[in-house]
């Protein structure tokens, strides 16, 4: 088997941009990718615990992370009216102890974005198609551009078409779970500072926090849809 060094890594989100920083330290060459012509910063807030708190401080950005976490101070629970069931602390309310942190999607991506810095970042990127032989793997992009890389990476989420590109669609199966959740922004009409209300009905949850803009309300909306076979 032909040594592998080069690497192309599909998609600039998290997983794309931490198997960077991994390949880069164990010494082999990535190339990362991606489609939009910027880092996207948008997406919920996430919660590190347990062993990638561990793998944080490996990387040297567990400092980072924590001085760039979300800041909720109250968390609300309310009923369809609007009326106040329970409060917790922010950190309480959340179920994080000891040295957990929550952080914007965004922060992440831009403190990971730096953590790698010197590796080929190519944004504006299409591929075509992807051929693979015994030597390496042959990667044609939109533009007509064909490169060749020792091993491709597809770090491009759920609707992959870089593993739609690879695998015949009889080689794999995608399971519906039947939970649907929806993550977007709207104007903070609720006047939230630093708080998240949650309100949960037949089985549907809404989630509302304001963090860091004061402006902007972040709104997680979560559901399971019917299944009739």
């Amino acid at each position: 088997m032909p040594k592998i060094n080069k690497i192309l890594v599909v998609g600039a989100g998290i997983s794309g941009l931490a198997v960077c920083y991994w390949l880069r330290r164990f010494g082999f060459s990535p190339v990362l990718i991606e489609k939009f012509s910027n880092l996207r910063k948008e997406g919920q807030a996430l919660d590190f615990r347990g062993a990638s708190i561990d793998l944080l401080k490996k990387m040297n950005i567990y400092e980072k992370i924590c001085n760039m976490r979300t800041r909720l101070k109250l968390g609300r629970y309310v009923d369809a009216e609007g009326n106040v069931l329970h409060e917790e602390k922010g950190e309480r309310f959340g179920f994080r102890q000891g040295e957990d942190v929550e952080i914007a999607r965004g922060d992440v991506a831009e403190i990971l974005m730096n953590a790698i810095e010197g590796i080929p970042c190519h944004f504006n990127q299409l591929i075509d198609s992807i051929e693979q032989n015994d030597r390496d793997v042959k990667v044609q992009f939109k533009d007509g551009r064909v490169e060749h890389y020792d091993l491709v990476i597809g770090a491009d989420g759920i609707h992959s078409t870089t593993r739609d590109m690879v695998f015949d669609k009889n080689e794999y199966k995608l399971v519906k779970l039947g939970m649907c959740f929806s993550v977007f922004s709207i104007p903070n009409y609720l006047n939230l500072s630093h708080i998240e209300v949650q309100c949960e009905v037949n089985q549907k949850l809404i989630s509302i926090t304001s963090d860091k803009n004061p402006n902007i309300a972040e709104v997680a909306v979560m559901f399971r849809m019917r299944n009739d076979g």
